[in-house]
Parts: structure tokens; C-alpha cells; sequence
């Protein structure tokens, strides 16, 4: 199973950003802001490109205490969501540097605001544990 960290503050792609790291009662919330981004991130859904990030971009990420899953909704400059992303994980846990990370089961859902169909979401992933031991993922 792959610990998979919420820090981006040393990310290749941007020049500078700033994270806040926020311990709620249920959780904990982690503000991402991009400042200058070096090389943008745009990926493939649903039939087209959507850029995540670019210069101005947030990640606001909440990893709930008692759920295992994690929720990261990706903001354009204008503040618009972009998409949420929902990775389903083993558990959730702070590390020793006041980081969330979550332990990745490798089954992620995808959503977008308004400009994908309704009420629709989208998988992405292995379906099992063991498709994605199958593929050579680690689950």
C-alpha cells in the first residue's frame, strides 16, 4: 500500500506556494496555494484536458479523522472548482511532521462541477484489490 503525503511545498512544478495545515475536530484541512507554476498539470477526463494546476491555483485537501477516505477539491485563480477528487484509502493518519497522509487503495472517484454530465462520477483506478495486485499495483 502506497502512504501517500498531502505536501506539496516542495513540488518541482512551482516556483513558490504556501500550505496551511489546519487540525479541525473532524479532521484535518490542508490549504495548498500555488503562486508561480513552472509547468502546468493537465490531465485527461472524460473526453478532454483539464488543467489542475497553474499559477494562482489552490488544493484545499480534508483528510476526516474518522473516514477513510480523503477529499481534495482543485480551485482555479478565480477560486471556481476545477474538479474533487475522493481517494478511498485503508486509513487516514497526521505524520510525525504534522502532515495527513492516507494509505491508498488505489480506487480514486472523480468529480466535476457542472461542466462534466450531472450526476455523474467517474472511477478511476483498479475495481479490486486484487485487479490492482494483478496490474502490480500494491493494495
Amino acid at each position: 500500500m502506497k502512504r501517500k503525503r498531502f505536501d506539496h511545498r516542495q513540488w518541482r512544478r512551482v516556483v513558490s506556494g504556501t500550505q496551511t495545515v489546519l487540525t479541525l475536530p473532524q479532521g484535518v484541512l490542508v490549504d495548498y496555494r500555488a503562486g508561480e507554476v513552472t509547468l502546468p498539470l493537465d490531465v485527461p477526463c472524460c473526453g478532454r484536458t483539464l488543467r489542475v494546476l497553474d499559477s494562482g491555483f489552490r488544493w484545499v485537501y480534508l483528510a476526516p479523522s474518522d473516514m477513510p477516505h480523503t477529499l481534495t477539491v482543485q480551485l482555479d485563480a478565480a477560486g471556481r472548482p476545477v474538479q474533487f477528487y475522493v481517494d478511498v484509502n485503508e486509513e487516514n493518519g497526521v505524520d510525525e511532521d504534522g502532515i495527513p497522509y492516507g494509505l491508498d487503495l488505489f480506487l480514486d472517484v472523480l468529480g466535476l462541477p457542472g461542466g462534466g454530465r450531472p450526476g455523474r462520477w467517474r472511477r478511476r483506478g483498479c475495481r479490486t484489490r486484487t485487479s490492482c495486485m494483478r496490474r502490480g499495483r500494491r493494495a
